[in-house]
């Protein structure tokens, strides 16, 4: 029979105290699984929260990590819900009070969420909980990579390195009120008083802010990459560091899809253009977004 865990020592003495469990190769249980670094602060919007589950559900997320450095307990209260539901794998990410990692280990946790889904999800989309890829012409994000795929490998899928990573860019969105385009917009999308009632309430950011920075913010800068996590070596916040053999990226292009990063931090932006790819979503999206609202 084959082993069923191992333990680690540096010593040849001393009896081991760790056991890991040995993941042996079969078949993926999902096809998208969605790894948001640490929340950290601590983290006290649990709205935000709720809008990146379940906007990315909404598109073809089956699961969701998140690392948990430091949260408020209204957030506790979300994350709580979302394991009970099957939805969301939520691991403690403590670290020494006196320590140089960027970021709260921001590419630690990148990397460990990465590697746990090794021969368990096809895909790993990396973002930060105010992104979001919004494909241009597909609704869901499987028929987008599929997509991206087959214009990849054409008909050369023998002559060609396995496709292990793809880099979506991003533009940023500017978070100011609604302006005098929105009673256009809500007609011409079909919002209810209701529905904008809850867009507001809840400050849904795709929704209510269109608004964004031209041209995209060209490859690496602002990047974020969907890898293949049994193609990938390592893992970058922005691109891939190392590939495994025979495996390369591809830069998805805009014609195909964005990320819509709706940051709350001021940016310079040179020229700002309307967008409204989610609320073209918007029947598919919104109702993702109030059911799950109403439970908490």
């Amino acid at each position: 029979s084959r082993p069923q865990f191992v333990s680690i020592t540096t010593s040849k003495t001393e009896v081991p105290i760790n056991q890991l469990a040995v993941q042996y190769p079969g078949l993926k249980v999902r096809n998208i699984t969605v790894c948001h670094p640490a929340l950290y602060g601590p983290f006290n919007e649990p709205a935000l929260l709720i809008q990146a589950i379940e906007l990315n559900r909404a598109l073809g997320a089956d699961h969701t990590f998140i690392y948990n450095y430091s949260v408020s307990e209204s957030t506790n209260y979300v994350l709580k819900k979302y394991i009970e539901d099957g939805i969301l794998t939520v691991l403690q990410w403590s670290l020494p009070s006196m320590t140089n990692a960027w970021y709260h280990a921001q590419s630690a946790a990148i990397n460990d969420c990465v590697h746990r889904n090794i021969n368990v999800s096809e895909y790993v989309v990396i973002l930060d909980l105010d992104e979001y890829i919004i494909p241009v012409n597909r609704s869901s994000w499987m028929d987008l990579f599929q997509d991206i795929n087959n214009d990849y490998y054409g008909n050369r899928s023998h002559e060609k390195p396995t496709l292990g990573a793809m880099i979506f860019e991003s533009c940023v969105f500017l978070r100011k009120p609604p302006a005098d385009e929105w009673k256009i917009m809500k007609k011409k999308f079909s919002i209810t008083e209701e529905e904008e009632d809850i867009l507001t309430r809840y400050s849904l950011l795709p929704f209510l802010y269109t608004e964004r920075s031209e041209p995209p913010y060209n490859y690496p800068r602002r990047s974020k990459p969907v890898v293949r996590p049994d193609m990938v070596f390592t893992a970058g916040i922005h691109q891939i560091v190392k590939h495994r053999t025979n495996s390369t990226t591809v830069t998805v292009s805009h014609k195909m899809a964005i990320i819509n990063h709706y940051s709350s931090s001021s940016m310079d932006v040179d020229l700002v253009v309307q967008d409204v790819s989610v609320l073209r979503l918007n029947q598919l999206l919104f109702p993702h977004l109030q059911s799950a609202l109403s439970k908490f």
